[in-house]
């Protein structure tokens, strides 16, 4: 496997195909989405257009206000013009991005389109991993 480091680009993180849904998805399908595939957060596009992103803590909070799952949509609770990161920024650029804008999900932007979504999770598997070989230096 290869080494990935802190100043390579965040597109390298992307490894899956994206999860995406549209704006008309009710939150009861978009929470199994996000079971099934494993993630915690999907792109809302509209043809190919990024319209928002919407989190499990979105889906949660819309709950919390008594929201009924099956009657609410992603339109409704999606983080609209989203904080992104281009394909080409480093790993380093992203994660301070997701520090300094609080957002723990970051769509990925190629040429105005989504690549993918990258999570605070991947990010940190990239410090994380750099640690420890710091720590640890091959001899």
């Amino acid at each position: 496997m290869a080494i990935i480091r802190p100043e390579d680009p965040i597109r390298v993180l992307i490894s899956v195909p994206m999860v995406s849904t549209t704006p008309e998805s009710s939150l009861a399908e978009l929470a199994a989405k996000l079971e099934v595939e494993q993630v915690g957060a999907v792109a809302v596009i509209s043809g190919d257009h990024l319209d928002g992103v919407v989190s499990e803590r979105d889906i949660v909070r819309a709950l919390a206000a008594h929201g009924d799952p099956a009657d609410v949509w992603a339109a409704d609770v999606m983080a609209e013009a989203p904080v992104r990161v281009d394909a080409d920024d480093s790993i380093l650029t992203a994660a301070e991005l997701m520090l300094d804008e609080g957002v723990r999900h970051l769509p990925v932007m190629s040429d105005g389109h989504v690549l993918g979504v990258v999570s605070v999770r991947d990010v940190l598997r990239v410090f994380t991993d750099s640690w420890r070989r710091l720590a640890r230096p091959e001899g």
